[in-house]
């Protein structure tokens, strides 16, 4: 992000996964890993979000589980906080969610998703 940006930075990341966290804060040792995503009622007002979709839920490489995954019920959680914080009045600049190659079912339900959320 900082090659394109380079006065961006990163406010923190979300993670509970032990190993994730500990593989995050050996490449970014002064970002702050946030509490858990699906306990935040809002996003704090930032210009930009990214969010990787779960590839375990969704990818046609992956179980192909979707929303009734865990993983795939987070990700609509994220979604569900993302509403919230743009009915608040706090809507991020720019949302970016990673792709992963799905079925359409899938792909569309997301769609129908996010264009709710974000209007």
């Amino acid at each position: 992000m900082q090659r394109i940006h380079p006065e961006a930075r990163c406010i923190g990341a979300y993670e509970i996964n032990e190993d994730a966290i500990s593989v995050y804060k050996r490449h970014f040792e002064h970002h702050e890993i946030l509490e858990d995503v699906t306990e935040v009622e809002v996003f704090p007002k930032v210009d930009l979000i990214i969010k990787e979709a779960p590839c375990q839920s969704f990818s046609v490489m992956g179980h192909r589980n979707g929303f009734d995954d865990i993983r795939g019920g987070i990700f609509v959680k994220v979604i569900e906080t993302l509403k919230r914080t743009v009915l608040s009045g706090n809507a991020p600049g720019h949302v970016l969610f990673e792709k992963v190659v799905m079925k359409g079912e899938l792909r569309d339900r997301i769609t129908e998703l996010l264009e709710d959320a974000l209007g």
